[in-house]
C-alpha cells in the first residue's frame, strides 16, 4: 500500500499575477519549482518557473507582435524574480534579476494543490499509471558534489516512455529550473537556468541546460542561438512520482 501524498502541486491552476509599475496587470501559468541551497550550510530559496510567451505591444488595436520578437519568461520568488528575454540571436538575449519591489505594485504566487495524490512506490506502479493515462508529478532531491549545494525540483511529467515488456520507465520532460550551484551572483535567482530533465531512476538525473549555443557552417561559427545544449549530471538523494487528481 503506497504512503498517501497530499500536497502535489495542480501545476495547470497554479499562477503568477503581478502589477507592474506601470499599471498592467498580468496572469501567467507556473510550469515548475526549485528549492535550493547554494552550498550545504546555505539557506534554501523557493522559486517557480513561469510558462512563456511572445513579446506584444499592450492595448493596441492592431500590430500587437513587437517585431523583433522575443520569448519571455522568468523565475520568481515572494521577494526576487529574473526576467529572460531570449531572440534568435543569443548576443541579444536578455537576463534582468530584481526585487520585486523595484517592478511590481503587486505580486501574487497562487500554488494550489491537487485535492487528491497519492506516491508511487514501485516501478510497476509507475508503469501502470502511465499506461493507464494518469497525471503524474514529479519530486526529487539533486546533489552538487563540488558545492554541497542541493534543490528540491517539482514540477508536472509532460513525457515519459514504459517499456513494452519490462517493468522500465524514463522521464524527458521540462521546462524545469535548476541551479548553476558555483556561480557568483548579486541575488540567488541569477543562478537559475532553463532546462529539460531525463532519468530513470532517481539516483542519476541529467539536465540539458540552455545556453548560447554556435552555429556553425562548413566548420565555421557564423552564429550563436539560445539551445539546449549542455549536458550537466547530478547524484540524486531522494525522488517521488505522484499520481495526482484536479478540482
Amino acid at each position: 500500500m503506497t504512503e498517501p501524498a497530499l500536497d502535489a502541486i495542480d501545476f495547470p491552476n497554479s499562477f503568477l499575477t503581478f502589477n507592474r509599475l506601470d499599471q498592467n496587470i498580468a496572469r501567467i501559468q507556473l510550469d515548475a519549482r526549485c528549492q535550493y541551497a547554494p552550498r550545504k550550510d546555505a539557506p534554501a530559496r523557493e522559486y517557480f518557473l513561469i510558462t512563456p510567451c511572445k513579446s506584444e505591444r499592450m492595448y493596441v488595436r492592431e500590430d500587437l507582435w513587437q517585431d523583433p520578437n522575443h520569448d519571455y519568461r522568468g523565475f520568481y520568488s515572494e521577494t526576487e524574480h529574473m526576467t529572460l528575454k531570449i531572440y534568435p540571436s543569443a548576443d541579444r538575449d536578455r537576463r534582468y534579476a530584481q526585487l520585486n519591489s523595484q517592478r511590481f505594485v503587486a505580486m501574487k504566487l497562487d500554488i494550489r494543490r491537487a485535492s487528491r495524490s497519492r506516491r508511487l512506490g514501485t516501478d510497476s506502479e509507475i508503469r501502470e499509471a502511465v499506461i493507464a493515462g494518469e497525471k503524474l508529478v514529479a519530486r526529487h532531491k539533486i546533489i552538487d558534489e563540488a558545492t554541497g549545494g542541493w534543490a528540491v525540483l517539482e514540477y508536472p511529467v509532460k513525457t515519459i516512455s514504459v517499456h513494452p515488456s519490462e517493468t522500465r520507465w524514463q522521464v524527458d520532460t521540462g521546462p524545469v529550473g535548476v541551479p548553476e550551484f558555483g556561480a557568483r551572483v548579486g541575488l540567488d535567482v541569477e543562478r537559475l537556468r532553463v532546462a529539460y530533465v531525463a532519468y530513470n531512476r532517481f539516483e542519476h538525473v541529467e539536465f540539458l541546460v540552455r545556453c548560447p549555443t554556435p552555429i556553425a557552417v562548413d566548420g565555421r561559427t557564423v552564429a550563436a542561438t539560445s539551445h539546449y545544449s549542455r549536458v550537466e549530471k547530478f547524484r540524486g538523494d531522494w525522488g517521488e512520482m505522484l499520481a495526482v487528481d484536479g478540482e
